[in-house]
């Protein structure tokens, strides 16, 4: 366990969940001590710089599923279907800082994975979505939900970082790097731009909030480094 959450290497579970559609491959026993010293760093790092996101890891992450790919790169997963699930792979390839922000990254998706149960962010049918809004963080083109997700998410990794930076407890030039990727959409643009065209299929509290999220970043004097 990494807190109180159970990381899974080697369960039926973890053997066939989905991870990008590639095969299992067994942890060497150093690469799990490493890994479960990495996670246990990030958790204590992470707590240190925020009681809310300490909160969000304990109440929201039920289960870390670790994965390994020979010759990929680090990476993290979650999906809608499965709240509170987390898959992360290669975390022996990762840095401290990239790993947390995997780690918050995926939290705040079970986050709202848990509030759409009770009310949906959009009217679509989020399986039969296709790409249509391009990222202002990634490049990449986005379905409309994962969109909105994606600027909460920034929002809060951005967020974080000013706070971690302002804390010292990871490295100074890679935090500052993390803050400046979740800044990035948010430098420009509003994010909120990217939505408007489709505002009658999202839900207005929804809308009103992403359209304030540039705005409350700069009255928290987030800057780009």
């Amino acid at each position: 366990r990494v807190g109180a959450t159970p990381v899974d290497f080697v369960s039926p579970n973890a053997q066939t969940t989905d991870s990008y559609g590639l095969p299992y491959e067994e942890h060497t026993p150093e690469e799990t001590v490493s890994i479960m010293t990495s996670l246990q760093e990030v958790w204590a790092k992470a707590g240190f710089v925020s009681s809310v996101v300490a909160e969000v890891l304990e109440r929201f992450v039920k289960l870390m599923v670790v994965r390994k790919h020979t010759g990929g790169s680090f990476g993290s997963a979650s999906s809608r279907d499965f709240p509170g699930r987390v898959l992360i792979r290669n975390v022996v390839l990762a840095s401290m800082e990239n790993l947390a922000s995997a780690v918050i990254h995926e939290a705040m998706h079970q986050v709202m994975y848990v509030m759409e149960y009770v009310q949906p962010f959009t009217s679509r049918v989020v399986d039969t979505e296709k790409p249509e809004v391009p990222s202002l963080w990634t490049g990449r083109v986005l379905p409309l939900h994962s969109y909105i997700h994606a600027c909460f998410v920034w929002y809060g990794l951005a967020t974080f970082w000013q706070q971690a930076l302002q804390c010292g407890v990871f490295h100074e030039r890679r935090a500052e790097h993390q803050l400046m990727k979740a800044m990035k959409g948010f430098d420009g643009t509003n994010p909120v731009d990217g939505l408007l065209r489709s505002r009658s299929e999202i839900l207005p509290e929804v809308l009103d909030t992403i359209g304030s999220l540039k705005e409350e970043l700069h009255a928290k004097e987030i800057h780009l480094v």
